[in-house]
């Protein structure tokens, strides 16, 4: 997993938090100027990261506070890179 997608995890995180704004994909994707849920599918499935230059317009829509976002990512990033290393001493 690079750094361009996401766990299932983070992505279920997304959805949850979408859910609890009372807003469907599709409501999401248009904030973005989207047409098509797919973007945000995407997301919640763990198969892409929502861009970092839209992150501050995603809290607000989905109302993250700040810091828990940035712990999330944080936590995100951290388990990506052990990952990584575990998968390199293997090698």
């Amino acid at each position: 997993m690079g750094l361009n997608t996401m766990s299932v995890e983070l992505g279920q995180y997304f959805r949850q938090k979408r859910v609890d704004a009372g807003l469907t994909q599709i409501d999401l994707a248009r904030v973005f100027g989207y047409s098509s849920s797919q973007f945000v599918s995407n997301w919640e499935r763990g198969l892409c990261t929502p861009p970092m230059a839209s992150m501050a317009k995603l809290c607000e829509v989905l109302k993250i506070p700040k810091k828990e976002i940035v712990d999330v990512l944080t936590e995100e990033y951290r388990r990506t890179l052990e990952k990584a290393v575990k998968k390199s001493k293997a090698r």
